[in-house]
C-alpha cells in the first residue's frame, strides 16, 4: 500500500534520487544532450515539484491524511479457490498395436 511504501522513504534517499534526476533534467543541458531546453525546463520543474512534495511528506508525515484506494497495489484479490473433484485423466492405457501406425496414433498410444 502507498502508506507503507512512503514509510521506508528516507531524506537521504530522497535528495539523492532528486539530485540524479535533476542531473538528468537540468535546463542547462539541453545543449549536451540534444534536447530542447523547454521541454526540459517543463519536465525539470515537474521533478522539482515531486520533490518538493515528497520531501515534505518525509519530514513531517502526521502532516498528511493519504486517502486509500479501493484495490491496493500488487496482485489483486481474488476469491479462495473452490475445492474440485480430482481430474480424471482420460489417457489411454492399453496395449500398443503391433501393426505399423502413424505418428500421431504412436503419441496417442
Amino acid at each position: 500500500m502507498l502508506p507503507q511504501f512512503l514509510g521506508y522513504l528516507q531524506p537521504s534517499g530522497v535528495k539523492a534520487a532528486y539530485r540524479k534526476l535533476a542531473m538528468e533534467t537540468h535546463p542547462d543541458r539541453a545543449s549536451y544532450i540534444g534536447v530542447d531546453e523547454a521541454i526540459l525546463s517543463e519536465r525539470f520543474k515537474e521533478v522539482r515539484s515531486a520533490y518538493e512534495q515528497v520531501f515534505s511528506y518525509v519530514q513531517e508525515p502526521e502532516r498528511y491524511i493519504l486517502a486509500m484506494s479501493a484495490r491496493p497495489f500488487g496482485r489483486p484479490v481474488r476469491p479462495a479457490a473452490r475445492t474440485q473433484a480430482p481430474r480424471r485423466h482420460n489417457f489411454y492405457t492399453g496395449q500398443i498395436p503391433s501393426r505399423k501406425i502413424l505418428i500421431g496414433q504412436f503419441l496417442y498410444y
